[in-house]
């Protein structure tokens, strides 16, 4: 069984999988930064070069142009695919449950505000990854993520596509345009929607393996 929770930056996803983690003390929850840091030194090398490339200064004063996008979409890709190969797909063959703690789907909506065609591209190279049984859709306002964040990073403030600084306003309006897509995702795929403006972390958790109980996806 493979379960992923998404929603914007700050909705709290890695917070309501500490809890799933907590009621499914076998299941297996992938975070991507601890798969990266508990990885082989040859993929380490590899993914630190690819952020590199795509999130360092360098990229940062570069102008973004069609072939900078297709290479980031490319990069993107790879990264995801090395996720499945290494940590979803031997977990699922074995019959475990694995909890992803966000997808590919927030870089989809990322992409797809800077244009359809990249969209749609991005999502035919991310075509084989495997799909989840059940995704759970964290459906949080921006103003609310950024009232818990205690900080922001420049992607989550939309620096890299053409916000011009790190601030409060700035992740608000960048996070509310990657919402709009996220929304639509969730209704196109049928996405179970939790409301964490009613229920905390606890209470969304035990929903989730009530649900998974009942559907046994």
């Amino acid at each position: 069984m493979f379960l992923t929770i998404e929603g914007i930056d700050g909705s709290g996803k890695t917070t309501l999988c500490g809890e799933l983690k907590q009621l499914l003390p076998d299941a297996f929850v992938v975070k991507k930064k601890e798969f990266l840091r508990h990885s082989p030194t040859k993929i380490r090398s590899k993914v630190a070069l690819l952020f590199e490339e795509m999130y360092g200064e360098a990229s940062k004063q570069a102008a973004r142009t069609k072939d900078r996008n297709l290479s980031d979409i490319l990069r993107m890709a790879g990264w995801f695919h090395l996720i499945d190969q290494h940590a979803v797909e031997p977990r699922l063959k074995a019959g475990g449950t694995v909890i992803m703690d966000g997808w590919y789907f927030k870089f989809l909506a990322r992409f797809a505000t800077r244009n359809r065609h990249e969209f749609d591209l991005l999502n035919r190279v991310l075509v084989g990854l495997s799909k989840p049984s059940q995704t759970f859709y964290l459906d949080v306002s921006p103003e609310l993520a950024a009232e818990r964040k205690p900080a922001f990073t420049a992607s989550e403030c939309g620096v890299l596509d053409g916000y011009d600084k790190i601030s409060t306003a700035n992740f608000i309006s960048y996070q509310r345009t990657q919402k709009v897509v996220l929304d639509r995702l969730a209704i196109e795929n049928q996405w179970r929607i939790l409301s964490p403006h009613t229920a905390n972390a606890a209470q969304l958790a035990a929903d989730i393996v009530q649900d998974i109980n009942v559907n046994q996806f």
